[in-house]
């Protein structure tokens, strides 16, 4: 006999990341029956470092990564930090820079692009072994150029003699675009350590302000400061930096908008 009972459970004080859940019955009998497993992943709101955007042109510093945990702001192999650092992240990080890391593995900066043009970035980093390398995104687009001129390169790491002996990279990048947007850093050959990103303007657009179409907002109705912007489905789209207009780092539609403090406002952008 099938019953047809609905039974609910409150699952409190879950940690984040991804679980598999399933649901265990048993018969009159003792029988047990077991359902397939589902894979939950929870999330905390990406948000930056600082509680603001990390400024370009300027420092980044590695260890300044942003919050939102494994699988979100960053991806580790495993989630132990190896490197012994204050924050309770599984990235290998100390309070300098971050390290033991393993290709494939990732983090993410929130950042504000201050003008659209040409940059460099020059990187501080370390490796006590051959090959070790790695890649840059922006909004998970390439912005390390390749041989050819074309995105998908990565940055060569040398050899330094240890993990402790610091050296600069330099590349240049492809175009940056004014705004807020998402910085990802990707190992691409094991065993960078990585101090400090420095971007640096080399030219700016002649006229970025065209890129930009402002609609009427009343900073009393939502206050200046970053906020995560959602669809109205409440799918998370990117983090945005407003300073009394809303510009085109959101396309038209209906969004909502949550601060640091988990406040959401509702809103509508029109870009004409």
């Amino acid at each position: 006999m099938i019953a047809n009972d609905v039974t609910e459970f409150l699952w409190e004080d879950v940690a984040r990341g991804t679980h598999s859940v399933w649901a265990v019955g048993y018969d009159a009998e003792g029988k047990e029956y077991t359902t397939s497993k589902v894979k939950l992943s929870l999330f905390e709101p990406q948000l930056p470092f600082n509680g603001t955007p990390a400024l370009i042109p300027g420092v980044i510093e590695a260890e300044e990564f942003d919050y939102g945990g494994e699988g979100n702001a960053y991806h580790d192999n495993d989630e132990q930090n190896r490197n012994k650092g204050d924050r309770d992240e599984g990235v290998d990080m100390s309070n300098t820079a971050v390290g033991y890391t393993q290709t494939g593995e990732w983090i993410e900066y929130t950042v504000d692009v201050q003008k659209s043009g040409t940059y460099e970035v020059v990187a501080t980093v370390a490796s006590g072994s051959n090959g070790s390398a790695f890649t840059l995104y922006m909004d998970n687009t390439f912005i390390i150029p390749g041989a050819d001129g074309t995105p998908g390169g990565f940055i060569d790491v040398p050899n330094t003699g240890s993990w402790d002996d610091f050296t600069t990279v330099k590349a240049s990048l492809n175009k940056l675009t004014k705004g807020v947007h998402v910085l990802k850093v990707e190992i691409t050959g094991d065993w960078v350590d990585l101090d400090k990103l420095e971007f640096n303007l080399l030219e700016a657009d002649p006229d970025d302000t065209n890129e930009v179409m402002d609609v009427a907002a009343d900073s009393k109705i939502i206050p200046d400061g970053v906020y995560n912007a959602y669809d109205a489905n409440g799918k998370f789209i990117r983090s945005v930096n407003v300073r009394n207009a809303y510009s085109n780092q959101l396309k038209s539609g209906y969004y909502f908008f949550m601060n640091t403090s988990g406040k959401v406002y509702p809103l509508y952008i029109n870009n004409k």
